[in-house]
């Protein structure tokens, strides 16, 4: 009697069967496992799977209450120029900022400047003003 070898994948196919049937038993000795350590342990694990459903539930309102916030903030901002509202996803906190405060510290300066001017200088900052923009619209 004379036997054949059987090629490798062949005997891959073969093993998957048998790991699938094994499963499959497996998943039903599951359910007829009746000592306590493993009732406490499952017990423990589909607690586990009901706080995760309560994390994703929480996650989804929070994503949801975080877009309506950012629209808010956005129509808000909308309306306003120097300061602004700012939200965070992450923290959830919502602060009063600054716009632009590269603008606002131009602006800032300017008005420091003219405030600082010597007092003969202010006596004519209007005709000052309007010659340097006459000048640059010429």
């Amino acid at each position: 009697m004379s036997t054949k070898q059987i090629r490798k994948f062949e005997q891959d196919a073969i093993v998957a069967v048998i790991l699938d049937e094994a499963k499959v038993k497996l998943k039903t000795k599951r359910n007829t496992i009746s000592d306590k350590p493993y009732k406490l342990v499952l017990s423990q694990a589909n607690h586990v799977k009901a706080i995760q459903k309560k994390i994703d539930d929480l996650s989804k309102e929070k994503h949801e209450i975080c877009n309506l916030i950012s629209d808010g903030v956005e129509q808000w901002n909308s309306t306003r120029d120097g300061y602004c509202l700012k939200f965070s996803n992450y923290t959830g906190v919502l602060s009063l900022d600054l716009r632009d405060s590269y603008y606002l510290k131009e602006r800032i300066a300017n008005r420091v400047a003219l405030a600082l001017l010597p007092e003969d200088a202010i006596n004519n900052i209007e005709e000052i003003i309007a010659k340097i923009a006459n000048d640059m619209t010429s």
